[in-house]
């Protein structure tokens, strides 16, 4: 865990105390990942790991790219999704790339992008569970991939 007074293992705390600090390549503990600062070898927002993405009245993708929007009967507006490369779910109709360093994964949208999307940050709480029902991230213990989540899974 990073923050002000520098990486320290919390996990093995179990009063307010912190526990004692680590180096920043440390892993701390088996969830330890490196800092996500980009999205280009990830997307996983984007792809299988949500099955969809409502839309604000008030997001600009409406009125620049009403092309891409799904409206259903109950009056519930979202962004379209079509078939993944990997067989398994769907992925954002803005998605494009591949999420190799030849073929990073971009927004074709961006800068018109829904609320949802912009409150989704590289490396937060939204941004972690994507990459763990992709497979991306470890999961929490005790969890197995043909346990409950199992169907959330790639």
């Amino acid at each position: 865990m990073s923050d002000a007074e520098g990486r320290a293992c919390v996990m093995a705390v179990v009063t307010d105390e912190r526990g004692p600090p680590l180096p920043d390549d440390c892993p701390g503990c088996a969830l330890w990942e490196p800092r996500i600062d980009s999205c280009d070898l990830c997307g996983a927002c984007c792809r299988e790991a949500f099955d969809s993405v409502a839309l604000q009245p008030d997001d600009r993708v409406l009125q620049e790219h009403p092309d891409l929007i799904r409206h259903h009967s109950d009056g519930w507006r979202d962004l379209e999704r079509v078939p993944s490369e990997t067989g398994w779910g769907s992925r954002c109709i803005a998605l494009l790339g591949r999420g190799k360093t030849d073929s990073p994964y971009r927004c074709t949208i961006y800068g018109a992008r829904p609320t949802n999307c912009r409150d989704l940050k590289a490396g937060a709480v939204a941004c972690r569970t994507a990459r763990q029902r992709v497979g991306l991230s470890s999961l929490p213990p005790g969890v197995a991939r043909d346990g409950p989540w199992a169907s959330m899974m790639l």
